[in-house]
C-alpha cells in the first residue's frame, strides 16, 4: 500500500467521526478542531514536504512550461513548483513597496524566493501547523534576522492582524484545506489594505456535483482533506465579500499533465490516484484555477 493510500486511510476513520457525530467540526473555533487534525498529520507525522512528490521544500502540484514528451528529473520538478510561485507574483503584480501575507506557508521556501526574486518591503508567512513554521524559522534564518520574511502560526479564518495591514494577500495551493473558504476571504478583505489585492492559486470543483463525482476516485477528495468548493460559489464569496475586478482563470493545462506525469515516474505513488486526478481534469470534474481579485479604494 503507497503512502498516500495509507494516509488517507488513517484521516478517513477521523473524519468519518467527526462527520456521523457532528463534534467540533465548526469553523467558529480557533481551537485545532477533528478536521484541524487530520489534515496536520498528513503535513506533519507524515511530512509531505519530503515524499518525492514534491522536492526542493516546496509542497504544490507545479506549474509546467516543460515539454512532457520526456522524463522529468527532479530539478524540473522542484523548478515546477517554484513556477508556479512566479506565474502568481507575476500576475498579482509584486511590488518593492509591497508588504504581502502569505497564507499557508509552509515551509517557507515560497516565501524565500518571492523575497529574492520580487523584492518586496517584506513578506510575512503563516501558516496552521507548528511543525512547519518552526521548520520554516530554522530554515530561513538569515532571510528572517533581515527583517524580511517571518512567519506565524494562524489559521486562514482567524488571521492575526490589524485591519488595512497588507498590500498584497497570497494562497499557494493552500485553500482546498481551508475549513472555511468563506472566513479566509472575509479575513483576507479584512487585513487588505484600500486597493489591495488577493491571489489565489489551487484547485477547486467545476461544478456542484465535482465532490460526488470525485470521492470515489480520490480518497483525499472523499475524507474531506481536500475540498472541491465550486468555483461559482467561490466567486459569489468573493462578490459577497465586497472584492472588485474578480479574475478567474483556469490554468490546469499547466498543472495536471505534468504532475500527473511526474507522479507516474514515482514507483511509490504509481497507482491510480495520480491517474484519477488527470481523469477528473479531463473529465471536467475538477481544475486547477487563479483567482485575482481587489478590495476597493477608500474601504
Amino acid at each position: 500500500m503507497n503512502t498516500s493510500l495509507k494516509v488517507g486511510m488513517m484521516i478517513a476513520g477521523i473524519i468519518s467521526n467527526c462527520i456521523l457525530t457532528n463534534k467540533d467540526c465548526t469553523a467558529n473555533s480557533k481551537t485545532p478542531n477533528l478536521y484541524h487534525r487530520s489534515v496536520l498529520a498528513m503535513y506533519e507525522e507524515d511530512d509531505l514536504g519530503s515524499f518525492a512528490l514534491f522536492g526542493g521544500g516546496f509542497i504544490n502540484y507545479g506549474y509546467w512550461k516543460l515539454p512532457l514528451g520526456k522524463e522529468i528529473s527532479l530539478e524540473e520538478r522542484i523548478e515546477s513548483q517554484k513556477d508556479l510561485y512566479r506565474f502568481v507574483c507575476e500576475k498579482i503584480e509584486i511590488a518593492q513597496t509591497d508588504f504581502v501575507l502569505e497564507v499557508g506557508s509552509g515551509l517557507g521556501y515560497g516565501a524565500a524566493l518571492m523575497i529574492n526574486e520580487y523584492k518586496p518591503l517584506a513578506i510575512k508567512g503563516v501558516d496552521f501547523s507548528n511543525f512547519q513554521v518552526e521548520k520554516a524559522r530554522n530554515s530561513h534564518r538569515e532571510l528572517i534576522s533581515q527583517g524580511k520574511i517571518s512567519f506565524e502560526v494562524s489559521r486562514a479564518e482567524f488571521l492575526n492582524f490589524a485591519d488595512n495591514s497588507f498590500d498584497k494577500v497570497i494562497s499557494i495551493e493552500a485553500a482546498q484545506h481551508f475549513e472555511s473558504i468563506d472566513s479566509f476571504i472575509q479575513q483576507s478583505y479584512r487585513v487588505l489594505k484600500p486597493s489591495g489585492s488577493l491571489a489565489v492559486a489551487t484547485f477547486f470543483g467545476t461544478s456542484e456535483d465535482s465532490y460526488f463525482r470525485a470521492k470515489d476516485m480520490i480518497d483525499t477528495v472523499r475524507t474531506g482533506i481536500d475540498r472541491l468548493t465550486p468555483i461559482s460559489q467561490i466567486k459569489k464569496m468573493l462578490e459577497e465579500a465586497n472584492f472588485i475586478n474578480i479574475r478567474i482563470e483556469s490554468i490546469g493545462q499547466n498543472v495536471w499533465p505534468g504532475y500527473c506525469k511526474w507522479i507516474s515516474q514515482q514507483e511509490e505513488f504509481k497507482d491510480s490516484w495520480g491517474a484519477n486526478w488527470i481523469k477528473c481534469y479531463i473529465g471536467n470534474v475538477v481544475d486547477y484555477y487563479l483567482i485575482l481579485a481587489e478590495k476597493p479604494n477608500g474601504q
